[in-house]
This record gives C-alpha cells, structure tokens and sequence, in this order.
C-alpha cells in the first residue's frame, strides 16, 4: 500500500519531499502482479499515478494525491523494463473517455440539437430531454436523463481536461 497521508510529507525510499497532485480514481476490484506488488513496495510507493477508489463505483474522478518525482520515475522504467503497464495511468485519448463514461456521457446519444446548450442554460431540463429524444428515438428516457447529467457537467470535464493538459493530471501518451 502506498504511503500517501497527508502527515506523511517525504517519501521513505529516496528522501523527497512529497508533491500535491491530482490522480484519477480507479474503481473496482484490481489484482495486481506479485511482481507489480513487490517492486511497488520496495521501489516506488509512492508514484501514486492514481488512487484506489473501491469496489463501488463512486461519483468522483480525481483525488488529490501526495507523490515522489523519483518514485514515478522507478515505477515508469520498471514498467519499461518488464513491459508492464501495471499502476501506470491511463493514455490520454483513454483518459477522456474514461472522464465523459464517468461524468454519465452515453455515446447511443449520436445527435445533439443545436438549441440544447440553450435550454440546458435557462434550467430547461424536461424541454431538453424531449429535444433529445425527437433527435435521437431509439434511446429510452433514464439514458437521456443520464446524458443531460454529463451535459451539465461540462464545466468540471473542462477543467478536468484542462488539467490533464497542463500536465498537473497525469496521462500517458497516446503514442
């Protein structure tokens, strides 16, 4: 287990003071390597590319983090080494699907109507939902409700975004 408390401020293994960031939350139930486990321990504890989130899927996507610049380093060149990508965060065309899935985006939603942002904006939620279903009829109402969810959370996906663009959100290249 990392160690990654907020009292904890140097990382034990290479004697850095630990850094704030951000890290996405990983739900479910994930077995790792007794490999992974082991040079996790020993090597990189706290490279906290991101954080357990439990077997619930939970409302959240990014928890601040405590982590060591030399710990990622460890972690990214034992991945290298063993061709592992065990603990690593996810690409960055990944990330922003696994942050729209999250945020409730139903991509069955193929047509969004031009007036949507509009309505969305004056609170005209029911209005939006029967535009939504006309555009798109083959999709039942809880999917629409789901999908206008995700519609009014863009702002949070944009600064989420604009995170993993400045780097202080962490993703691998898509290369």
């Amino acid at each position: 287990m990392a160690m990654n408390s907020v009292d904890h401020l140097t990382c034990p293994i290479h004697q850095q003071s630990l850094k704030t960031g951000l890290a996405l939350i990983r739900y479910g139930l994930i077995r790792f390597s007794e490999a992974y486990r082991t040079a996790r321990d020993e090597q990189f504890q706290n490279s906290c590319f991101y954080t357990m989130g439990g077997c619930g899927l939970g409302t959240r996507l990014v928890q601040q983090v405590q982590y060591c610049d030399q710990c990622r380093n460890a972690h990214l060149m034992w991945c290298q080494t063993y061709t592992s990508s065990e603990g690593l965060p996810p690409a960055r065309t990944a990330m922003l699907g696994i942050l729209q899935h999250g945020m409730g985006m139903q991509p069955e939603i193929t047509i969004t109507p031009p007036d949507l942002p509009i309505l969305l904006a004056n609170g005209q939620l029911v209005e939006a939902a029967k535009r939504i279903r006309e555009a798109n009829p083959h999709v039942d109402f809880g999917t629409i409700l789901i999908h206008l969810n995700f519609l009014n959370r863009h702002t949070e996906l944009d600064e989420l975004m604009a995170q993993v663009e400045s780097g202080v959100l962490v993703t691998l290249s898509d290369s």
